[in-house]
């Protein structure tokens, strides 16, 4: 929500505009050719590679050996096997992998942990609605 708009529109806040609707169209017009120029000029790297064709099965094998034994070295090698590959991963393979398959098992002395802050961001990633690239951040479990 724009606080000024919402103010000026409640004549609550008497200050003119700072820009005309004009300047404000214009700037939008620049903003979204920088995204479509960006986005014709993107060479996609990752097409045919291993990350581009993920089975599914074969992801939740390896993800299962990992958790076999049901402790907990076996849970963060799952988990940092899956956000890996979460990381290098495209399109519709992104979509099925998710990190809720890891599952819910109970250790002894589970409880609340601190945790610190890993932050991914993709430059060549999928943008919102507004042409924004969209950013992701995860918590990882200190050792």
């Amino acid at each position: 929500m724009d606080i000024w708009k919402f103010q000026f529109d409640l004549k609550q806040n008497p200050l003119i505009p700072i820009r005309p609707a004009s300047v404000k169209e214009l700037l939008k017009q620049k903003k979204m050719a920088v995204v479509q120029k960006e986005n014709t000029e993107f060479a996609d790297r990752g097409r045919g590679t291993m990350a581009d064709c993920v089975d599914p099965a074969a992801l939740r094998q390896i993800s299962d050996k990992f958790f076999m034994d049901g402790i907990e070295q076996g849970l963060k090698h799952r988990a940092d096997n899956l956000m890996s590959l979460a990381l290098c991963t495209r399109g519709d393979n992104l979509r099925r992998l998710t990190l809720s398959e890891i599952g819910l098992v109970s250790f002894e002395g589970e409880g609340v942990n601190g945790a610190s802050l890993f932050r991914c961001v993709w430059r060549k990633s999928k943008r919102n609605q507004y042409g924004n690239v969209e950013q992701t951040t995860f918590m990882r479990h200190k050792d």
